[in-house]
């Protein structure tokens, strides 16, 4: 889809990576730890028979990191997993092809990574969100906030936003057990609703994440609505829907 939306919607994306990857990518997806670099005053002058240790310094490392999972996460959203290359990928980031396999084995590797670490945010920010709600409803509406501010800011959001349709069939099932863990959360907020007996609560959730999943596509920053409002009118018009049914059913209990 390229309307003037979408690219306003991934430009915002684009321009907030740098800011929003920082506390992801480190904690959530922190490279296996690499034993430290010997200074130059204790390295020998001659290489041994096995090579030299790697140069690169673990913070430069992690660094490099972050750049190549932003990059990574904005091609894949424009090119989708088959059409998004490696080359590509390293091009983005001026480094060569080569040199990005020193990160990441292969191209599933870098994907699940950029995944998960979108689902690393989302939920940290669900969970942090639910922490100050005790209220079934206010904890709902807290969550399709938090899911949807992350969605518009996240680098990695024009990754996972359209769902498992990027990615090739042989790698769903490990993403779908990823994201499953996410759902999980929203599944425990339905749960907890007071709710009339004939309401489908699966679907209902299926619902409320595929609504706020597809906002990217139309959501431009500049207009009059902020992400917390989109998220809070979807919920309370749920619940205006919701709760005559629900009257009705109580009515009927005591009568």
């Amino acid at each position: 889809m390229a309307t003037k939306s979408t690219t306003t919607a991934k430009t915002a994306v684009k321009a907030a990576a740098k800011s929003a990857v920082k506390s992801v990518a480190k904690a959530a997806m922190k490279p296996p730890a690499k034993p430290p670099a010997r200074s130059r005053a204790a390295a020998p002058r001659r290489a041994s028979a096995a090579g030299p240790a790697p140069a690169a310094l673990p913070a430069a490392n992690a660094n490099r990191r972050e750049d190549i999972l932003v990059a990574a996460a904005q091609l894949f959203s424009e090119k989708g997993f088959e059409g998004a290359t490696m080359r590509d990928i390293a091009s983005a980031v001026n480094m060569l092809s080569g040199s990005l396999f020193y990160h990441f084995s292969s191209k599933e590797e870098l994907f699940f990574a950029v995944y998960e670490a979108g689902i690393t945010q989302m939920t940290r920010a669900v969970q942090s969100a639910l922490e100050k709600e005790t209220d079934p409803w206010k904890r709902l509406e807290a969550a399709a906030v938090a899911h949807l501010q992350t969605l518009l800011k996240s680098p990695f959001s024009a990754a996972i936003a359209p769902g498992l349709s990027l990615v090739a069939a042989r790698l769903r099932p490990s993403l779908i057990a990823s994201r499953n863990e996410y759902d999980d959360l929203f599944k425990s907020l339905l749960e907890a609703l007071p709710l009339p007996s004939g309401v489908n609560r699966r679907l209902m959730r299926l619902q409320i994440l595929g609504a706020l999943n597809w906002t990217p596509y139309w959501y431009q920053e500049d207009r009059t609505h902020s992400p917390a409002q989109i998220a809070r009118h979807l919920v309370a018009m749920l619940r205006q829907q919701i709760g005559p049914s629900l009257l009705d059913e109580r009515k009927r209990t005591r009568s």
